[in-house]
């Protein structure tokens, strides 16, 4: 650990290298799940998946920014977004290369209504951006349905803007998603 990436992709992964937030809270956290799994590449980002997934408390929060990561870590509890970004900063923390995702996911089918989900990429050489989802505890396969994805989080939105004045604003979306 880390993974070497190649001299001659460095200026396309150096977006996915640059740290969300600077914390000490957040490198500990990194540090101890590489000990964890004796400093292994893939066996730690599984392993971030699942702690994530089963020492934080979910919470769905349909609007705002993410939180900060060290936010999260802290006080063990995020919308998939947060967590998201936790993993994130947790993986370029170590010299990964990780990526935002925004999208939907199969797995909420059962739901009557349909919102985005998050989560994670981490670029392998040889293997190119693979998946993890901090809210299941799982790698993405063909149950999560990319829409955008980003090095910075927040241009992953699908939708963004302000108000100058006064004004007021109603969204109203309706996905469906049915298996082939």
């Amino acid at each position: 650990m880390p993974i070497e990436y190649p001299k001659d992709i460095d200026d396309f992964i150096k977006p996915f290298t640059a740290h969300i937030a600077n914390s000490i809270e957040v490198l500990r956290f990194a540090e101890g799940i590489a000990c964890e799994v004796d400093h292994q590449n893939i066996p730690f980002l599984i392993h971030l998946t699942e702690e994530i997934n089963h020492k934080f408390r979910k919470e769905y929060r349909e609007f705002g920014e993410s939180y900060p990561p060290e936010k999260t870590l802290l006080e063990k509890n995020g919308s998939c977004r947060d967590l998201v970004v936790l993993f994130i900063e947790t993986c370029r923390m170590l010299g990964f290369e990780a990526r935002f995702v925004s999208g939907y996911s199969f797995e909420e089918l059962h739901t009557e209504k349909q919102d985005l989900h998050s989560w994670a990429e981490v670029y392998i050489p040889g293997g190119g951006w693979r998946g993890f989802d901090p809210s299941t505890g799982l790698a993405t396969a063909d149950r999560h349905i990319a829409v955008s994805a980003s090095a910075i989080p927040r241009l992953s939105a699908p939708v963004t803007g302000i108000f100058l004045g006064e004004a007021d604003s109603t969204l109203t979306t309706n996905i469906n998603i049915s298996a082939l």
